[in-house]
């Protein structure tokens, strides 16, 4: 499996070539004598691994390795030379299941979703994560086990490192807002490549009668590349700043005016961790009081209402 298709994932060989080079093999031929695989194999996964960022190449002939210093290289680096857990944890799509649930209790069908796996497969992935106690899975629910601090740490670095990669090769000007798991959102002023990305926040808000006029574009990114609700676009906004009233306000207007499906927004809003917020936006919607710093001012709401002609 070539990383730049699934940049979240690796092969075995892949893992354990790199994991040659963090014990010290600088060379191809240090890497085939400690790994005993072909110089032609050995070439291949390094330039793979290049490709990637994960490891460094210097000089022509003879060229010597070095494993990265991003978040990604580094964090896999740490997981690799801890021996927590044994490798074969984090080998291909496993390590989808566990980005997945890296944050939040999630059910198979929403893994399937947004792994792209099969749900068999998927069953096949929890029942050998839970014999090493990685996971703990209650009826279709799956989440890491809140002991395995080392896991969650690791995850969510490499997590991050990935999606900072992948904005990365899309703009070089690029502001991280938030990450979790197999999607991230992020804003730029200059973007080179739009390949697997959607407009989001304020962004996607004059799709609905609600333009802003920005330099500053606001875009969302995930392994499965779903076609955003104004539910979806409502919860990227508050994730941009959730601290703030004015940014609140236009979530809810975007819902006033489009109208919404509470068990999807809810649904959506515990996958992403803002919940509680999400709950007392709600509340303002169905025109009760929410007793919270960050919601705007009823009055000011009633005056953004007239603004975009939304009753």
């Amino acid at each position: 499996m070539d990383m730049s298709e699934l940049p979240y994932t690796f092969t075995k060989n892949q893992i354990e070539v790199f994991r040659e080079i963090c014990l010290g093999s600088r060379t191809v031929s240090d890497i085939v004598a400690a790994s005993g695989r072909s110089s032609k194999t050995i070439y291949r996964i390094t330039e793979a691994l290049t490709n990637a960022g994960i490891i460094s190449r210097s000089g022509g002939r003879g060229a010597k390795f070095l494993p990265g210093t991003d978040l990604r290289s580094t964090a896999l680096k740490r997981y690799i030379l801890s021996n927590e857990h044994p490798i074969d944890v984090i080998v291909g799509s496993r390590l989808l299941l566990l980005l997945s649930i890296s944050q939040k209790t999630k059910n198979i069908d929403r893994i399937a979703l947004e792994t792209k796996l099969k749900r068999d497969t998927i069953k096949v992935h929890a029942w050998n994560l839970k014999n090493y106690g990685i996971i703990i899975q209650d009826g279709s629910n799956l989440r890491i086990s809140p002991t395995d601090v080392f896991m969650t740490q690791f995850l969510q670095d490499f997590s991050k490192g990935v999606n900072l990669k992948i904005m990365e090769d899309r703009t070089p000007v690029g502001i991280m807002l938030w990450s979790g798991g197999l999607e991230c959102l992020f804003s730029t002023q200059h973007l080179e490549d739009s390949n697997g990305i959607r407009k989001t926040g304020i962004s996607a808000m004059a799709n609905y009668g609600i333009p802003f006029v920005s330099e500053t574009v606001y875009y969302h990114y995930s392994n499965w590349n779903s076609e955003l609700k104004p539910e979806n676009i409502a919860i990227h906004n508050l994730l941009s700043n959730p601290f703030s009233s004015r940014v609140v306000s236009y979530s809810i207007l975007l819902l006033k005016k489009t109208g919404f499906d509470k068990v999807y927004l809810l649904e959506q809003s515990r996958y992403t961790g803002i919940e509680n917020l999400v709950k007392d936006m709600i509340s303002i919607l169905s025109g009760r009081v929410a007793k919270n710093r960050f919601m705007p001012n009823l009055a000011d709401l009633e005056d953004l209402y007239v603004q975009y002609g939304v009753s």
